[in-house]
């Protein structure tokens, strides 16, 4: 049981680490993110959102060696992914356009719950 809640958390993190380190330096450098963020209403915040996902990476990889990293990482993603997913209801997207926020808050949420259950054992 308990190698498979570590292997759990751990692969939810990689699947995090890996997801955000790609969509936060797109957030810095891709024109068709800046689009995306001016069709939220929300450019100015693009390169905070950015540096904000790529500095929960950094948290989730240390948080490998430092395990009280992980669930105060997960809460800053799974703050920003609910976020995320207002921005989409407010702008009225579509399910499938909510889907991939709503997948990212679901899994931040997952973790932030799961590395508390971790930690008190």
């Amino acid at each position: 049981m308990a190698i498979t809640a570590l292997f759990l958390s751990y692969s939810t993190q990689w699947t995090l680490i890996i997801s955000f380190l790609i969509y936060g330096a797109s957030c810095l450098v891709s024109e068709k993110n800046r689009q995306e963020f001016e069709r939220y209403q929300m450019l100015r915040f693009r390169k905070v959102v950015g540096l904000l996902q790529l500095a929960a990476c950094v948290g989730l990889l240390l948080g490998f060696y430092l395990p009280w990293l992980v669930p105060l990482t997960a809460l800053g993603l799974t703050a920003m992914m609910f976020g995320a997913v207002l921005v989409r209801l407010r702008i009225k997207d579509n399910a499938l356009q909510t889907a991939p926020a709503l997948f990212y808050f679901l899994l931040s949420l997952f973790l932030l719950l799961h590395s508390f259950t971790l930690q008190l054992h």
